[in-house]
């Protein structure tokens, strides 16, 4: 079961990483900068939640529970943490714009909230 969970979670980064690019690419289309500033939101959206997936997923097996269960929060934690940090940095230290960085990060966030929905396994029925 854990295994699924790591195959899909990687699954959803990848994702994740090309929404980055497809975003950046289209903001690349009114400038250099709104291009710039979206990738960069994908790509803090794309570091964070590769944090929690490292954490979450470092560990297996059902004698590790406590170990899963810590690294479910430690990751949220860790990933919440990394966001608000970046996001404040690329504020406070780059003249890049504030929308398309935001867009970037929403569209690229968006990712793990549409996913699911698309790759639900379908339901078996017994009889």
């Amino acid at each position: 079961m854990l295994n699924l969970g790591r195959q899909q979670a990687f699954t959803f980064l990848k994702l994740q990483c090309i929404a980055a690019l497809l975003v950046s690419a289209g903001f690349l289309l009114v400038s250099l900068q709104c291009g710039l500033a979206a990738l960069l939101g994908g790509g803090i959206c794309l570091l964070a939640n590769s944090f929690f997936v490292y954490k979450a997923f470092r560990v297996s097996g059902a004698s590790q529970a406590k170990g899963i269960a810590s690294g479910f929060v430690l990751g949220e934690i860790g990933k919440i943490a990394i966001t608000v940090i970046l996001v404040t940095a690329a504020f406070m230290y780059t003249s890049l714009s504030p929308m398309p960085l935001l867009l970037g990060f929403l569209l690229t966030q968006s990712v793990f909230w549409v996913a699911p929905l698309v790759f639900r396994r379908p339901q078996v029925r017994k009889a």
